[in-house]
């Protein structure tokens, strides 16, 4: 009797694990929306960007998953820089809440015009500790939990992925460019940026420093396919790619390959590397994984005048191209198409969350919203307002993405509107509390990653024919 219901309870443990759904986020550095080639033929013209800067960048895998999948027209990232709008994917809430990209107005120390951006190299802080991640609590619902690529959301050990609910990872603490390296060379390093040469890490452990950026990508494909290969169900994977951060690296079968230069050279390793995570996860079953392919933000305009077409402004700037970013999804419980929901990187904790049976928190405010009703086509709404700041310039989106003619202040239509908007903003700033200023904690020497602290002539070569 008691084998019988060692059996029993065994079974239902089994089955209710096996009922959960698998996750695959994607997530791309720095892309804009027209960086990536999808075919716009079945979206009857309602579909603007995603033309490959007009052809030039290919990118077949990730259009294979638009045909396959569910487009988003109107994806939002919660911020237009790095270290932010992770923030809020990983927590499903606005990245003010958890100190990290406080606005100025709210900050005691503003070091840039807008707000205290991104994590140094050498930050003292991180996301905090009392802020519970979308790995943190999948694996607590018994998902097995992946990182690959960036992480941005401070280098100390204890702010690192696999002290946050990751199971594993491999990648870099922060952007491309926080060190020094091959493609990024420094006779002089730009503290607190790039204090030392840039560090690859394994959990904790540091493999290459510098890293060999060249060969970055396909360590991704390796470790992802070998993860998608073996993982038991349900899973979890977080692959935040390096790419398309400058400096413009690429693998030798890419350089030289796309018709836009080095940064169309990343866009198509990068195209490669969704079809290798694709292709193995195609191998599994597709009905069980959902996948999401999305940016932290808009193409630097310095890096890619045309990245964010039509959209205007870019990373760094509060136009549409700062926040709007491709959005794609895949798999389990998506209906393929092509939908004008307003959505965002706040959704995917939420929907992670709800889909795997997961309950939210209720000691804090969560921003995200479920997509799953739009997912599966039966909404079209979600985000009825998506605050970032409150502007006197007003722009009819639908008819002008490219923000070129502002709405006349003195017509009923510009009224209307500044009094919808007025009254969320208000609503929305009697929810905030003052929290500390996590970047604003600032930089220390210390806290710089360096594993070969004696080496020579560079300090901290741990791989010196890296570089």
């Amino acid at each position: 009797r008691l084998a019988l219901l060692s059996f029993t309870a065994a079974a239902a443990a089994f089955a209710e694990a096996r009922n959960k759904p698998n996750f695959v986020i994607l997530f791309i550095d720095d892309m804009g929306i027209d960086q990536v080639a999808i075919d716009h033929g079945p979206y009857g013209g309602e579909l603007y960007g995603y033309t490959g800067e007009n052809g030039t960048i290919s990118t077949p895998n990730i259009a294979r998953l638009a045909k396959e999948g569910l487009v988003f027209q109107t994806w939002y990232s919660s911020f237009h820089v790095c270290s932010p709008s992770r923030a809020s994917m990983m927590t499903g809430r606005h990245a003010v809440r958890s100190g990290v990209g406080v606005p100025c107005g709210f900050a005691p120390h503003c070091h840039f015009s807008g707000s205290n951006w991104v994590f140094t190299a050498e930050a003292v802080g991180g996301l905090p500790l009392n802020e519970t991640t979308t790995a943190e609590a999948l694996k607590g619902a018994g998902y097995t939990t992946m990182m690959l690529g960036k992480w941005h959301l401070g280098q100390r050990e204890q702010f690192l992925p696999t002290q946050r609910g990751f199971d594993h990872w491999l990648g870099l603490p922060a952007s491309q460019d926080n060190g020094a390296s091959a493609w990024l060379p420094f006779d002089s390093y730009w503290d607190p940026y790039q204090p030392t040469p840039l560090a690859l890490l394994n959990g904790t452990a540091v493999v290459e420093q510098p890293v060999d950026l060249g060969t970055l990508t396909q360590k991704y494909a390796q470790a992802a396919t070998r993860f998608l290969a073996a993982a038991p169900e349900p899973f979890y994977l977080y692959m935040s790619t390096s790419h398309i951060h400058n400096p413009n690296s690429a693998g030798a079968a890419f350089c030289g390959k796309s018709r836009q230069g080095p940064v169309g050279d990343a866009v198509e390793e990068v195209d490669w590397l969704v079809g290798e995570i694709m292709d193995e996860l195609r191998k599994r079953s597709d009905d069980d994984t959902l996948v999401i392919f999305t940016s932290d933000n808009g193409a630097l305009l310095s890096n890619d005048k045309q990245g964010n077409m039509p959209l205007r402004g870019g990373k760094t700037q509060v136009w549409e191209g700062g926040y709007r970013e491709p959005g794609i999804a895949w798999g389990r419980g998506v209906k393929p198409g092509l939908t004008q929901a307003i959505a965002s990187t706040l959704d995917v904790h939420v929907t992670l969350l709800k889909q795997a049976g997961v309950a939210l928190p209720t000691d804090r405010m969560i921003d995200g919203l479920d997509l799953t009703d739009v997912l599966d086509g039966k909404s079209d709404r979600l985000h009825e307002c998506y605050p970032f700041w409150l502007d006197p310039d007003m722009f009819n989106l639908r008819e002008d993405p490219g923000e070129t003619t502002p709405v006349d202040p003195r017509s009923a239509t510009y009224q209307k509107a500044l009094e919808a908007i007025s009254r969320y903003r208000d609503a929305h700033l009697a929810t905030l509390d003052i929290v500390p200023d996590q970047i604003g904690l600032g930089s220390d020497p210390r806290y710089a990653i360096c594993a070969a602290p004696k080496s020579f002539p560079r300090k901290c070569s741990l791989t010196p024919e890296n570089w």
